[in-house]
């Protein structure tokens, strides 16, 4: 399950890697992203996910800020903690044998 989490937060790393450039492709393909997170199952949460992404009513500074701080400090120390609990698990339990 610690790989399975590792392998969902390479993709967030790529959603928030792809607005650092800032430019139209960039800007427009970061705009599609939040909406389609924005359409999460329970509406009150898609508007919560979309307002957290976003950092205000349209895509601006605010939001190139938390995509930055999210891609260069929360990310890589999410890898590191589920590393060091995924060679915890190793350590523990052994490689796991082929099905």
């Amino acid at each position: 399950m610690v790989g399975v989490t590792m392998l969902l937060i390479i993709l967030v790393f790529s959603l928030s890697g792809y607005l650092l450039p800032w430019d139209n492709k960039a800007y427009f393909a970061t705009e599609v992203t939040i909406k389609i997170a924005g359409l999460a199952p329970p509406p009150q949460l898609g508007v919560f996910i979309k307002d957290l992404l976003q950092g205000g009513s349209v895509l601006g500074p605010p939001t190139l800020q938390r995509f930055f701080t999210i891609h260069v400090f929360v990310l890589p120390a999410l890898i590191v903690l589920l590393m060091y609990v995924h060679f915890r698990f190793i350590r523990a339990h052994g490689i796991s044998e082929p099905m």
